[in-house]
């Protein structure tokens, strides 16, 4: 079956989302997250973006982007491979570093494009890393309560509020008002999120581990991962799996979280 085709709107408002290979924490160290706002940074300019609001999680991220007249996939694939191409050469890796290409909803209406700024901003919360909005800093979310954010443009959201400080206060009314449904769009989310930012395939704890696992040995954690055979990957791949065994995850599950197949994960803990 062929990929679905991207329909250009121009001037129109889309919510991207894009997330990890297997649903790896690409952007669980900050530096990443960091990298893949600058990167961003610089698709805005060279695309003639506009950024009305985003969410950048451990392995996936929101987006809510205003076209101009060059489509979004132009803009998608450069964010994407820059991006990708980058994390690679840092960490002397090479695969793919996104699952399947980002996904995209064009906001129709007023109210369509306000659940959607609502959904993206309580995403931490229903991912259960937050306990409030407030709380968790990789959000657009300060930006609508005043706070100058150089990539973020609110005045077309906040328009809908009212005009100055009121559209302020009816936003954050909007934000206290009941939490928004799990996914906002009529059409099935193709991400499958679960209300924790993990993966159903892989324990919690398990993700958790290897990122931080990942972190402290100066690698990110979709490349101990991929397919890259250098040696210096193998040995930590290595001792990720006997640190993993040992704290009471069977080799099945850290076969999956690294991507092996169980006969692997048994001869590294042979050896």
């Amino acid at each position: 079956m062929g990929r679905d085709l991207r329909v250009h709107f121009e001037d129109a408002a889309y919510h991207v989302v894009v997330r990890g290979n297997n649903r790896l924490p690409i952007f669980f160290r900050e530096e990443a997250k960091q990298e893949y706002m600058r990167t961003i940074a610089c698709a805005l300019e060279k695309f003639t973006l506009r950024m009305h609001a985003y969410a950048i999680m451990s392995n996936h991220a929101h987006l809510l982007l205003q076209v101009s007249s060059v489509p979004l996939k132009t803009a998608m694939h450069w964010v994407q491979s820059k991006f990708a191409h980058r994390q690679n050469w840092l960490s002397h890796s090479t695969g793919h570093l996104f699952e399947k290409r980002y996904w995209d909803s064009v906001c129709m209406t007023d109210s369509y494009l306000l659940n959607v700024l609502r959904y993206i901003h309580y995403n931490p919360v229903a991912a259960g890393i937050a306990a409030a909005v407030d709380d968790y800093p990789w959000t657009s979310h300060s930006a609508y309560l005043g706070v100058p954010h150089p990539l973020v443009t609110t005045e077309l959201c906040l328009s809908l509020f009212g005009k100055g400080r009121s559209a302020l206060e009816q936003y954050r009314a909007f934000m206290r008002a009941k939490a928004p449904a799990k996914w906002p769009h009529a059409v099935p989310n193709p991400f499958d999120e679960e209300p924790v930012d993990a993966s159903p395939r892989f324990p919690a704890g398990l993700v958790q581990m290897l990122a931080e696992f990942a972190m402290y040995e100066g690698v990110a954690p979709e490349h101990l991962a991929g397919t890259s055979k250098e040696r210096k990957l193998t040995a930590l791949r290595k001792s990720f799996a006997r640190a993993a065994t040992t704290s009471g995850f069977t080799a099945s599950e850290t076969a999956r979280v690294l991507n092996r197949a169980r006969s692997v994960i048994s001869d590294y803990l042979r050896e």
